[in-house]
């Protein structure tokens, strides 16, 4: 949207697009893939200590029922978010080898 306002406002602004400016555009998109990679790695460390933490809470609930479905609960909601995150990263790693 906000590409076709620019084109809009300022007639012309890609009649100069050279191969510099597509190698630089290139560059913004690296840079980009590579922080989100950064952000997928912290998630799925995250989502692996929740996993952890879940663990230590459902062998610690000495067989009371509130706590095991509690903990059973935060097992599942890790394990959902780490296929999540291992699936965001598949399609960023498969959309940034496009890209370069």
């Amino acid at each position: 949207m906000w590409l076709l306002l620019a084109s809009e406002g300022f007639p012309g602004i890609w009649d100069n697009i050279s191969d510099r400016n597509a190698l630089d555009l290139n560059i913004i998109f690296q840079i980009a893939a590579n922080v989100i990679r950064i952000l997928l790695w912290i998630s799925g460390v995250a989502a692996v200590a929740i996993f952890i933490v879940a663990g230590i809470m459902y062998m610690t609930s000495s067989g009371d029922p509130a706590r095991t479905a509690r903990a059973k609960s935060t097992i599942t909601n890790a394990v959902i978010g780490l296929i999540l995150v291992l699936s965001a990263y598949s399609i960023i790693t498969l959309i940034s080898g496009k890209i370069g």
